[in-house]
């Protein structure tokens, strides 16, 4: 039977799993199929019922974009990105073999080119611009 510092480290590391995966905008259901478990896993471990194997909590670590030292470590505030879009992103661009990644980069240049600081689309070769959605042809 665990000890009782045990157990208050099992609560503490299963509410941080809990709070960061909540926070990343993720069920437990999706946290499980990322770390290759059942659900209830997820569920039992948030509520300190019982704890994940290390291998285990190496992928929920990887999966919630933190270090697993984050996890364990109750006194480090891991921080939360302020755009979990940004998140997503970083991690689908990661994925990429690298023909991908060139391709992506050079859509993302071409539309951001393109775009205004005021959210118009620039007319290419004229320098005005026009309001995004419209086609630019008067009413």
């Amino acid at each position: 039977m665990p000890r009782r510092r045990d157990n208050t480290l099992l609560d503490e590391v299963g509410a941080r799993i809990a709070r960061l995966r909540r926070e990343r905008r993720l069920s437990q259901e999706a946290l499980a199929a990322k770390v290759g478990v059942q659900p209830e896993s997820i569920s039992r471990c948030e509520t300190g019922a019982t704890t994940l194997s290390l291998s285990n909590l190496v992928r929920v670590s990887e999966a919630l974009d933190v270090s697993l030292g984050d996890l364990l470590d109750g006194g480090r505030r891991v921080p939360v990105p302020e755009r979990p879009d940004l998140l997503e992103l970083c991690r689908l661009y990661d994925s990429l073999d690298d023909g991908g990644r060139m391709l992506v980069m050079r859509v993302v240049r071409d539309v951001a080119g393109a775009w205004t600081p005021r959210g118009e689309v620039a007319r290419a070769g004229t320098g005005q611009a026009r309001e995004a959605g419209t086609d630019g042809e008067p009413g």
